[in-house]
């Protein structure tokens, strides 16, 4: 035999040996019921391309979700025992006042420092205006060096 292979043919796997196989009887039960009825029936509709759909469910719509009022709930954890605990943000108002209450205290007195006077900004250290550097007068200079030999017209 010399360490040759011999190629050994084997029967074909499939049942019709290499026909492709035959097609199921059932079908599309739509297109059953329309051939015997003239119409597609409840809850099927024909595609722009004239494929037989399935209708699908309704949309979900979605209910508004109110704004959560983080002052109105950390009010009430402060006024009300836990039993009376509706909203989620009124539970994890509670777990935050019993976590950290110093946090939660200077958080509402923030909020209601702000909802006493909304114009006047609550973090005072937010709204400090900054101080203006060497660096950002030499900027306002090479700026201005710029517009002004743009506008007379000068390559640059």
């Amino acid at each position: 035999m010399g360490g040759r292979f011999s190629c050994v043919t084997q029967p074909s796997l499939t049942p019709n040996h290499g026909e492709p196989a035959p097609k199921s009887k059932g079908g599309n039960p739509a297109l059953i019921y329309e051939k015997q009825h003239g119409h597609l029936p409840e809850g099927y509709y024909r595609d722009a391309k004239g494929r037989v759909r399935k209708v699908g469910p309704e949309p979900v719509v979605r209910k508004e979700v109110k704004e959560f009022d983080r002052l109105a709930a950390m009010r009430h954890v402060l006024g009300n025992p836990p039993e009376t605990d509706q909203s989620e943000g009124e539970r994890a108002c509670r777990e935050w006042l019993k976590k950290s209450p110093g946090q939660f205290m200077s958080t509402l007195d923030e909020l209601e420092k702000k909802a006493a006077n909304p114009e006047t900004p609550v973090n005072e250290e937010l709204e400090k205006t900054v101080e203006e550097t060497q660096t950002d007068e030499e900027l306002k200079q090479a700026i201005n060096e710029l517009i002004a030999r743009h506008t007379q017209g000068s390559p640059t």
